[in-house]
């Protein structure tokens, strides 16, 4: 009695009948077992260089203000003979396991940061507050 349908998920017989190709889990999430490792390009590193460290850099994962990728960054770190770079993304470490992995590979030396949002509003207010009790 009724249906022997195998148990496909819903996405997957959507991407079959709309003609789809398979992902291969390239731009799955930074842990995921789908994604590939990194393989670094060649890249010619210049032989003299000025000591540099780009210390605010925001990747992708900081909409509207970052267009690169973390292993884009980390490449053009590399050929420009960067010694070493932050990514400081828009309150939180989005990309910093790829930064990592590339930065790794490449030998660049890394920081890691996050540019925080703060609602300076609430902060006076508690900083008032404090204030008010300490003089109390």
């Amino acid at each position: 009695m009724g249906f022997n349908n195998p148990s496909v998920p819903w996405s997957e017989m959507e991407r079959v009948l709309s003609g789809r190709p398979a992902l291969n889990g390239g731009d799955g999430p930074a842990f995921s077992r789908k994604r590939q490792k990194y393989e670094a390009p060649p890249i010619a590193r210049p032989e003299k260089v000025v000591p540099y460290a780009e210390l605010h850099a925001h990747t992708s994962y900081s909409f509207l203000d970052g267009a690169s990728s973390p292993t884009e960054l980390v490449e053009e770190a590399e050929r420009l003979g960067l010694h070493a770079m932050a990514v400081t993304d828009h309150d939180g470490f989005y990309g910093i396991v790829r930064f990592a992995e590339a930065a790794e590979q490449l030998q660049v030396k890394t920081v890691f940061g996050a540019e925080l949002s703060l609602n300076t509003a609430d902060l006076s207010v508690r900083s008032t507050a404090a204030s008010a009790a300490r003089a109390g």
